[in-house]
């Protein structure tokens, strides 16, 4: 069998026995290259050598590619920061082996960085402090590690490809929707069997640090909408099944959330716009929330209800120009909008530019800046700590 008909087999495998590990890995494209010793991905392709994958047994190869699917889903090409890259490395291998052995994902690859010490309670930049300590580098046995350093693009068959921010940011975005999706199904098939590690990454994503129904209290006290149902109440309460009339309390809220979308706003920012917006979904049984991401102008205007909530995990964010917030109201005026509440996501570096003051309720979501806004309200955001 070819290696390309055997990672191809592996794949399938991955995919049918370990579903956390579907979505993602049919993101990874497969790609033979000579430049690589081994295996390695960017979270775009999955690059091979045919020779290295050739001397693996089938449930090894299994185990490579939930070892790759793995580097993509914690984006362990682009945390490294100011790390020395051979301690990251091998931080980075201990993790993910880790997660695969104790969670049986295929046969672990002889000599491949292992210690159970280093488990997936940590996150990659603690296992990196306790080995830094020792100061003892290891070669890597099992895979090449990308870090995006390459000089410019490149044929992915010559050599790693570097990407723009937009093309990197898109990446990231389907490897994050790839990921929530194989938790679902995970948890469907075998509920509690998601690792720690990637259930922190998950809460992470999808956790929401603003408490949205205190913070939208007022203005549900004006936009709760009683609906009144006929009801067949408690056995313990009637006789002759007698149905009353009863109510149904639904709390709706309406809200634009405005993200900002600037060159000054970093992946970190837009994930925790990002994560705030599903809190707000989540917080509420019925909504309609218009989502558009700004920076002199407004890009991508999408309206999510309960029927779509899902589709803000692939929402695209676009900008990188100046901060302008006074194209949303622009915007809102243009399209005859009023929201109950207009919510404006910012790093604060806005100028004098702040809205609209007397267009409506304003709330401020102002990320890692001690700037306030000179009307409506300001809630001042602290970054995440990394997972």
């Amino acid at each position: 069998m070819s290696a390309s008909n055997k990672l191809i087999t592996a794949r399938i495998r991955l995919l049918l026995e370990h579903p956390l590990y579907a979505q993602v890995i049919l993101l990874l494209e497969p790609l033979a290259v000579e430049w690589c010793p081994t295996a390695a991905t960017d979270g775009k392709y999955f690059f091979y050598n045919p020779a290295f994958i050739d001397r693996l047994s089938k449930d090894e190869l299994v185990f490579l590619c939930g070892h790759e699917v793995l580097h993509a889903i914690f984006q362990h090409m682009g945390r490294r920061g100011h790390r020395d890259k051979d301690i990251w490395n091998m931080s980075a291998d201990f993790f993910v082996n880790y997660v695969l052995i104790n969670t049986k994902v295929g046969k672990a690859i002889e000599q491949c960085l292992y210690d159970p010490r280093y488990t997936d309670d940590h996150t990659v930049e603690e296992i990196y402090d306790l080995l830094d300590k020792e100061v003892k580098k290891i070669e890597l046995p099992l895979d090449m590690h990308l870090d995006g350093e390459g000089e410019g693009p490149c044929d992915p068959r010559e050599g790693p490809p570097t990407y723009t921010e937009t093309e990197q940011q898109a990446i990231t975005d389907g490897l994050r929707a790839a990921l929530l999706e194989g938790v679902k199904q995970q948890e469907a098939k075998n509920p509690g069997s998601t690792p720690a590690g990637i259930l922190r990454m998950v809460e992470r994503m999808l956790g929401s640090k603003i408490n949205w129904r205190e913070m939208l209290d007022n203005v549900l006290r004006s936009a709760i909408r009683y609906d009144y149902t006929y009801t067949r109440i408690s056995r313990r309460s009637y006789t002759n099944d007698l149905i009353l009339p009863g109510s149904d309390v639904m709390d709706r809220v309406e809200a634009v959330a405005c993200l900002d979308g600037s060159g000054s706003t970093t992946q970190e920012m837009i994930a925790d716009f990002l994560s705030e917006c599903r809190g707000i979904m989540q917080t509420f049984r019925d909504f309609k929330l218009i989502v558009m991401t700004f920076d002199t102008k407004v890009y991508n205007v999408q309206e999510f209800t309960p029927d779509n909530a899902d589709d803000i995990d692939s929402y695209e964010f676009r900008g990188g120009g100046g901060t302008a917030p006074s194209c949303c109201w622009r915007y809102l005026h243009e399209h005859d909008i009023m929201p109950h509440k207009l919510l404006v996501f910012t790093d604060g570096y806005v100028g004098s530019d702040w809205g609209e003051p007397d267009f409506c309720d304003t709330l401020f979501i102002i990320h890692s800046n001690s700037a306030k806004a000179p009307y409506g309200s300001t809630v001042h955001y602290e970054p995440r700590t990394t997972q």
